[in-house]
């Protein structure tokens, strides 16, 4: 598909966006895992370890939960993964808040709820 303008391109992007996470199981895992893929575009190239990092946002207060870092192979203005996520670190029905992040600096960051017991 193509898109008439780079700003018709995100909102596309932004309309597929979503908050709410459901649990999957597969075989041989009676509690399942809640799999996320993202992806996230910068305004300037991005090099070294990008963070992935997880906050709760339960009973008001913000509480690092986990994080991931990674090495783009290259400079880039796009960055893109998957993690599984599962208890005990992460509860279903609770929100939080997901941040990637490149020296300390905050560079994407969404909301979300994962759902399902």
């Amino acid at each position: 598909m193509r898109y008439p303008s780079a700003s018709a391109f995100v909102d596309a992007l932004r309309s597929s966006q979503i908050n709410q996470v459901w649990r999957t199981k597969h075989a041989g895992d009676p509690w399942g895992k809640w799999e996320i893929e993202y992806i996230a575009f910068f305004s300037e190239p991005v090099q070294g370890e990008i963070w992935t990092n997880f906050y709760s946002l339960a009973d008001g207060g913000r509480r690092h939960v986990a994080g991931d870092k990674q090495y783009p192979r290259e400079e880039s203005r796009i960055f893109g993964s998957s993690v599984e996520l599962s208890e005990p670190e992460f509860a279903g029905t609770n929100p939080y808040e997901m941040t990637i992040e490149v020296a300390g600096r905050v560079l994407a960051s969404t909301k979300l709820w994962l759902v399902g017991k």
